[in-house]
């Protein structure tokens, strides 16, 4: 059953099953394995999705609005970084990695990049508004 496969989320506050295929074995040791086959279990409905301050830019990204109204905190983090490296003489490689660190940063982190020009109070109008579009 389905229910074999839950696990315990904390976000609603209940179980929830992944959909997906899955593969069960059985064995007398991890190098063992005498029997083994898969099952699929239907995705059910998935989990709500709340941003928060510590939720990273590269998932605030795949939310529809998102892109919009960050951008200019998204442009302003990467011209500090271009203005604190000498990223003309260091190509491509260079920013990928700029790239890379800002996607990484959790959403209250744009502030130790550009100040305050990110305010708590400009974080917090972008998450109320990500969060009734849901």
């Amino acid at each position: 059953p389905p229910r074999a496969f839950a696990y315990y989320e904390v976000k609603i506050k209940n179980w929830y099953v992944e959909g997906g295929s899955y593969d069960i074995l059985i064995a007398a040791s991890s190098r063992d394995i005498r029997l083994s086959d898969s099952i699929e279990i239907a995705a059910g409905d998935p989990i709500p999705f709340k941003v928060t301050p510590d939720t990273l830019i590269m998932d605030l990204l795949k939310l529809p609005k998102a892109a919009e109204l960050i951008k200019p905190f998204m442009e302003a983090a990467a011209g500090h970084l271009s203005a604190n490296a000498e990223s003309n003489e260091l190509g491509d490689a260079t920013k990928a990695m700029r790239e890379s660190m800002i996607m990484g940063l959790p959403l209250h982190g744009i502030r130790s990049w550009i100040g305050d020009t990110f305010t708590d109070e400009a974080m917090w109008q972008i998450i109320n508004t990500l969060n009734q579009e849901e």
